[in-house]
Parts: C-alpha cells; sequence; structure tokens
C-alpha cells in the first residue's frame, strides 16, 4: 500500500510538472507565478535551462531579484554551482539573500573555500550576516578544516547575539566534533583562508 501511495505521489507530481511546463514547450507566454511554481518543483536541468533560457529573454521575468533566487537555488540543487554563480554575478543590486544562496551552494557543493571567498565579497560591500549565513559558513570551516576562521565566525556569532540560534548552534558542535575527530587522527589543517 505505501508504495501505491509513493507511486501515486510520483504520477501526481509528473502530472504537475507536465501541465506548469506547457508554457515552456508551446512558446507561451510565462508569469512570475508559473515561474515560482516550476522553481519550487526544482526541476530536471534540461527542464531547469529551457526556463532559464525563457526567463532571460523576457523582459519583464529576466530583472524579478525573487525569480533569480528561485533560480539560484534550483541551480544550487542540482549541482550546478558555475551556473548558479553565473546568475549571481549578472545581478546588479544584490542584497544579503543573494549572498546566502551562493554561500550555501558553494557550502552544499562541498566548494567550502569558494563559500568563505564569498563571504569576504559580501563583508567587503557592507552586508552583515545574518542567522542564514553563519551555519553555511560554520559548515564551510568544519569541511576545510579551519578552526582558526571557525573561532573567528564563532566570535562574531556571540557578538551579534546568535549563540542560542539551533542551527547555528549545530554548526558550531559540528565543527567542534569534526575538529576533534582530526586531532584524534594526528591531523590539524587549520589554514588561513582569509
Amino acid at each position: 500500500m505505501k508504495a501505491v501511495t509513493l507511486l501515486s505521489r510520483h504520477f501526481s507530481t509528473v502530472k504537475q510538472i507536465q501541465t506548469l511546463l506547457s508554457p515552456i514547450r508551446n512558446n507561451t507566454v510565462l508569469t512570475e507565478d508559473s515561474c515560482f511554481q516550476i522553481l519550487d518543483l526544482y526541476p530536471d536541468i534540461k527542464t531547469l535551462k529551457k526556463l532559464h533560457a525563457k526567463i532571460i529573454i523576457d523582459p519583464e521575468l529576466h530583472p524579478n531579484p525573487s525569480i533569480a533566487i528561485k533560480l539560484m537555488r534550483a541551480y544550487a540543487a542540482r549541482g550546478e554551482t558555475g551556473v548558479t554563480r553565473h546568475v549571481f554575478d549578472e545581478i546588479t543590486e544584490k542584497n544579503v539573500v543573494f549572498f546566502n544562496v551562493m554561500i550555501r551552494s558553494y557550502a552544499n557543493n562541498h566548494l567550502f573555500r569558494d563559500a568563505l571567498l564569498v563571504f569576504k565579497t559580501m563583508s567587503s560591500c557592507g552586508f552583515e550576516p545574518d542567522n542564514y549565513t553563519y551555519p553555511c559558513l560554520l559548515k564551510a570551516c568544519s569541511g576545510l578544516n579551519s578552526l582558526r576562521v571557525g573561532l573567528q565566525i564563532h566570535g562574531a556569532v556571540v557578538k551579534v547575539g546568535h549563540d542560542s540560534n539551533l542551527f547555528i548552534g549545530n554548526g558550531l558542535v559540528s565543527m567542534d566534533t569534526n575538529r576533534f575527530h582530526h586531532f584524534e587522527n594526528g591531523v590539524c589543517s587549520c589554514g588561513d583562508y582569509w
């Protein structure tokens, strides 16, 4: 019974995607809402690129920052960090949300140095990190075994009062656990990535 339910959900989602994708296939006009619905389903890469191409040529959709963020998230979920970065670089008026999505994209795809470099750019542009920024930065520090940078970020977290945030706390514990694991194995590569 459980398999039938999962299968029916799959077919329901496939049917839903096919219905939503009809504007892409039939060269009809896409709306902001239809783009949101398609991107929220994290379509396959082929569909994503077709949608992206339609967004680029549409003067109403192309400059839309909400669509750009969802487009970045969809590409990042597919492991397409290069395209995610391309979309990010084309945005002329960035805010902390764009930087967070780019940092998360790199961190989730194990490009930890790139995540920290985007954070450095974010800081130099005058944007303050928030409770969405810190967990991804801590994940990057953990992935790089960078205790020094992780401690700097921990200090910043405490300074702004985000140290009681559950996700940030989990990131700190994960970083600390990773550090102890490497000390136990006689390894500590706490390089400077700033």
